[in-house]
């Protein structure tokens, strides 16, 4: 805000008279300060401000003029007035980031609150950012605009900069000067204002683990997700931020669809299908499923991570092969998230596991995500930080699109996005885990 006070004598002859100040240019008033009436005759210190919001004016060099006028409709009035003494000369200073003059600016990751007013009786419509306790003008309508100052008629997700209503802002991706540029308009009455927003990418999430803020950031704003949101889930997942997490998932994913497929239907087990059959381990002849070699991709430390759950007395037959009951009731596993699945079957561990610091599952990375055009990885390179997080933050986004109610409140949709992250794409999207998510924003917050 740029403020000028003025500090005015004068006469006048007749009675009913108001003196304001304004900034003029080219023979037009901007910005008039309130009006204050005067007497007939002489008057003396008169006081008055001309206030200039930090995206009101091109910065610049300025006249502010003390004006004489018939009554207070004509405050601010392009119509005859009479201006007293020499102007007064101001200088309009320029705000925001390299390449872009007077824009409100916010933190990636942050909401940006702005509100819009009309400055003085009949005085133009401003935005500005908005304050604890401040508003806009009632009736003030708000809309994201495209970067050639077109509305994008949807609702405000194209573009990834989020109209939250009442002047809440959320961008999804930081603008990048050219082609993705973030503007908004106020609308009041017959009224408009509108200013671009400069996004500040440079920051930190929170004040720990920021060793992984730069993937998460690059992600977040590469698929459009909220990257808050993006490192929350990396601490209800697992709050040490260990990129070499592992859990293998016997039931819900070994059982429904890998080694078994009950969920498959009649397709069955996945293991004869390309590209499962190139990462699975052996199975032997007699079991509920066709006999299988190992898999011709799989690597050691694919197999490495079952050491979490399989000793060397694991293998209570001595068979060669690591059942799934073999993993649940061996009495060195004291991991409680296994749940007994109702069949004996070879754990296919490298495929059935959730990997990383986003615990993402192997077969999301086929199916949607069609890692390497469908061909699938290794699964142990699942815990390389910059692929776990561009898997997990494209996934996230993916069920945000594609498997969420978009009649939902903004941070409801997310959460239900999160739930179905956790549970699958077919399951209700309720549950404990979005709330949970959520707990951890706070700690994730940009500076």
């Amino acid at each position: 805000m740029t403020a000028v006070s003025m500090h005015i004598s004068g006469e006048t002859a007749a009675a009913g008279r108001v003196v304001w100040a304004a900034i003029e240019s080219n023979g037009q008033i901007f910005f008039p300060s309130p009006g204050t009436p005067v007497p007939a005759g002489a008057f003396r210190d008169v006081d008055l401000e001309v206030s200039v919001p930090r995206n009101g004016l091109p910065p610049g060099e300025y006249n502010v003029v003390t004006v004489l006028s018939d009554g207070m409709g004509a405050v601010g009035s392009l119509s005859s007035y009479l201006a007293l003494g020499e102007p007064k000369r101001v200088t309009i200073p320029a705000w925001g980031a390299a390449g872009c003059i007077d824009c409100p600016r916010v933190l990636y990751g942050d909401t940006l609150k702005l509100k819009a007013n009309a400055i003085g009786v009949g005085g133009s419509l401003v935005i500005s950012p908005r304050g604890p306790g401040e508003a806009s003008d009632p009736g003030v309508a708000w809309t994201v605009l495209n970067t050639d100052g077109t509305s994008n008629g949807d609702p405000n997700e194209t573009q990834f900069l989020v109209n939250l209503g009442n002047g809440d802002f959320y961008p999804l991706k930081p603008e990048n000067g050219t082609t993705r540029k973030w503007r908004v308009r106020a609308t009041l009455g017959r009224q408009t204002a509108e200013t671009s927003i400069d996004v500040d990418p440079n920051v930190l999430l929170g004040t720990e683990h920021n060793e992984y803020d730069a993937l998460i950031i690059q992600m977040s704003a590469e698929y459009g997700v909220p990257p808050t949101l993006s490192k929350a889930q990396i601490y209800e997942e697992d709050a040490s931020f260990n990129p070499s997490a592992y859990a293998y998932e016997l039931e819900d994913f070994d059982y429904k669809y890998i080694a078994v497929g009950s969920a498959r239907g009649a397709r069955g087990s996945a293991l004869d299908e390309y590209p499962y059959n190139q990462y699975n381990m052996a199975v032997g002849s007699g079991w509920p499923e066709p006999s299988q070699p190992q898999g011709d991709r799989l690597r050691s430390d694919d197999i490495a991570f079952r050491a979490r759950y399989v000793d060397a007395g694991t293998d209570a037959n001595m068979d060669g092969f690591i059942t799934a009951y073999e993993v649940y009731f061996d009495p060195d596993n004291t991991d409680q998230g296994l749940e007994l699945a109702p069949r004996d079957f070879v754990a296919q561990t490298p495929m059935a596991g959730s990997y990383g610091l986003k615990q993402l599952w192997w077969e999301v990375t086929l199916h949607p995500l069609a890692w390497n055009r469908g061909d699938g990885g290794n699964p142990a390179d699942l815990v390389s930080p910059s692929l776990n997080i561009a898997f997990g933050t494209q996934y996230l986004r993916w069920m945000f699109d594609s498997h969420t109610d978009d009649g939902l409140a903004w941070n409801e949709r997310w959460k239900q996005a999160l739930n179905k992250y956790n549970g699958g794409s077919g399951s209700s999207g309720t549950g404990p885990y979005g709330h949970n998510v959520y707990g951890f924003i706070d700690i994730c917050r940009p500076h």
